[in-house]
């Protein structure tokens, strides 16, 4: 008799679709047949739909059977209508995109693979880059400057460098008129090397930086749990862009 009810539970398990648990939400995904929106502990079958009503909304999965998972509208994601996806077209699995920092950038090539190909999640404060002195010499005559849309208007930084270490400093970065700008309301980023002797500004990459906040980090590594560190990892370059190992490690250092 037992063995009868559990095979029917589990038929019944199975027509409902898999079930999967939000761990981690970014921005606004909204349930329409519940009338709510998805947040940390929200049990979702594959049969729902979805809204995604902010811009780079995406959440992070578990499901008890099939492992981790992230959430995401992509081109081949099936709409039910003008705004509702089938969670089915939205659901992937996480996997890794861990960014290697060995060598120096040596042309626009290595800069494009660095920070243009995919979206770079910038975990800690700096983040810095061997560059090549023959291709990209930095001195008082020469260096790299970061252009920006900022409240319509374009915002061009000067980029910190310790001898052909460029620097990518978030608190440098990040501000207008000596004011903290959050990294959302910041777009359209692009990134120079300037010659002032010829007065020549050379586009070398658009770069792809997400800021990754102590905040979303301490979150996310909550959910995941204590000493899941790849596991943390797979969700990170899931979800806001590929990073190292080290770079983890660094965030989590200073973030205790």
């Amino acid at each position: 008799m037992r063995s009868i009810v559990f095979i029917l539970l589990f038929v019944a398990s199975q027509a409902l679709g898999q079930s999967y648990t939000a761990i981690h939400v970014m921005g606004k995904i909204y349930l329409p047949d519940r009338q709510e929106y998805l947040k940390r502990g929200t049990k979702i079958l594959e049969t729902e739909n979805l809204e995604f009503q902010s811009v780079n909304a995406k959440a992070a999965m578990l499901s008890s059977a099939r492992g981790r998972y992230v959430i995401q509208p992509g081109s081949k994601s099936i709409s039910t209508n003008n705004l509702a996806f089938a969670l089915s077209s939205v659901i992937t699995p996480v996997k890794g995109q861990m960014s290697t920092r060995a060598g120096s950038i040596n042309n626009a090539l290595d800069f494009e693979k660095q920070l243009g190909e995919a979206p770079v999640a910038w975990l800690n404060e700096e983040l810095s880059f061997e560059v090549s002195s023959n291709a990209y010499p930095i001195d008082e005559d020469k260096f790299f400057y970061l252009a920006y849309t900022y409240q319509n208007e374009t915002i061009n930084k000067k980029l910190s460098n310790e001898d052909q270490s460029l620097k990518f400093v978030k608190s440098e970065v990040y501000r207008v008129d000596d004011q903290p700008v959050a990294s959302d309301a910041v777009s359209d980023m692009e990134l120079y090397y300037y010659d002032t002797q010829k007065g020549e500004a050379q586009l070398v990459v658009k770069p792809q930086l997400v800021n990754v906040t102590p905040e979303e980090l301490s979150t996310l590594r909550s959910s995941v749990g204590e000493g899941s560190t790849s596991e943390l990892l797979e969700f990170i370059n899931s979800l806001y862009g590929k990073c190292s190992v080290d770079e983890l490690e660094q965030a989590m250092t200073s973030a205790k």
